[in-house]
């Protein structure tokens, strides 16, 4: 079999525990499948590749810290078909570099598989530092794995940080990571929430409400639009749009409401919470929680302060601060909004907050 060490520009924390398998056999590249990162250690390439370390047993899992992830096949050649998204041919190039130091390229997507694979896995475990690009890609030949072997906790106690346990991939993320794949069911929202969080942990509290407030006015956006398209595609059995036929070129017909249309041509946030809702799902976050749109009100003008002057007034009451309060303030009236458009609120925050643990041996 060939196997391939993929070395992030970053490191990523795992969660394995006692009865996940050996490998995972992917949907999403047909022929190949994922090594458990427990074995990392055990593998020439990988210790060769990027770092490896064992960093706690939490409640009969360990954690375990590498620097990439390790992908193998049995395939003789690597099948660019078996990829499930096309790509264009100019960011399919590998590069290779032979033992006289020649270099020489072809094409081979992997290198995007991966980086798609990367963001997935991000999105499906909430672990916001999950780099999205890699350093390097190593390949071998490889007779057969090594055997799993879970390690044993010492009695040696340890304090690992919350986020750090509540973020660590586990098998269930992984194979969700392969599906949402096939899927395409990536929300940019999101992703950009995971971005104002991941900006929050770096202390970056400018990028962190800017991106909070686009992942409000995109997930709000969003929402409507689907809906919108789903009852104009499907019949509006319920009159809840103001549907007109109009002839396009060819005599062809097409329905759609020029009420909403209009709306949504405006484009500004606070109506995507309060008109927008109101008329096509019957329902406003004005009406419903004023406390949480005056939230959302506040999250606007400190978009807009930020997008004009670089940052909102000091001691500006109808602002966010850049303060580290203020941020998660900011995130978590978008979590809310984000569970009153009935959108999972799973979203993990990296507050300074320890479990009880156990020295790996």
């Amino acid at each position: 079999m060939k196997i391939y060490a993929i070395s992030l520009v970053g490191n990523v924390y795992w969660r394995i525990h006692p009865n996940d398998p050996l490998i995972l056999n992917l949907k999403s590249l047909p022929g190949w499948f994922f090594i458990n990162p427990l074995t990392y250690s055990e593998v020439e390439l990988a210790s060769k590749s990027f770092s490896f370390k064992k960093v706690g047993v939490v409640n009969g899992t360990i954690i375990v810290l590498t620097g990439g992830f390790i992908l193998g096949t049995s395939l003789g050649e690597f099948d660019p078909t078996s990829i499930p998204f096309p790509i264009e041919e100019e960011e399919a190039k590998i590069f290779r570099i032979d033992s006289g130091g020649k270099v020489s390229s072809d094409y081979n997507p992997l290198p995007t598989y991966v980086e798609r694979f990367s963001s997935s896995l991000r999105q499906m475990s909430k672990q916001v530092t999950i780099p999205k690009s890699f350093s390097c890609i190593s390949e071998r030949e490889l007779l057969e794995l090594p055997e799993l072997n879970f390690t044993a906790a010492k009695k040696t106690v340890l304090g690992i940080q919350r986020y750090i346990v509540d973020t660590a991939v586990t098998w269930e993320n992984l194979k969700d990571a392969d599906l949402d794949f096939l899927a395409s069911k990536s929300f940019v929202y999101e992703r950009l929430l995971l971005d104002s969080i991941h900006a929050y942990k770096d202390k970056d509290y400018r990028r962190s409400l800017l991106y909070t407030a686009i992942s409000v006015e995109t997930l709000a956006a969003t929402k409507s639009d689907e809906a919108y398209e789903l009852i104009t595609q499907n019949g509006d059995a319920d009159n809840v749009l103001r549907l007109v036929p109009f002839s396009q070129k060819g005599g062809t017909l097409i329905t759609k409401d020029p009420v909403y249309e209009l709306l949504r041509s405006r484009s500004k946030f606070l109506e995507l919470l309060h008109e927008i809702p109101l008329y096509i799902f019957g329902k406003s976050l004005l009406v419903d929680n004023e406390a949480l749109y005056q939230k959302a009100t506040r999250l606007y003008k400190t978009r807009n302060k930020i997008a004009h002057l670089g940052q909102p007034h000091a001691g500006n009451q109808t602002t966010f601060a850049l303060t580290e309060e203020d941020a998660l303030e900011a995130i978590e009236c978008a979590m809310n909004i984000f569970q009153w458009f009935e959108v999972s609120t799973h979203f993990p925050i990296p507050k300074l907050s320890f479990i009880k643990g156990d020295s790996p041996s």
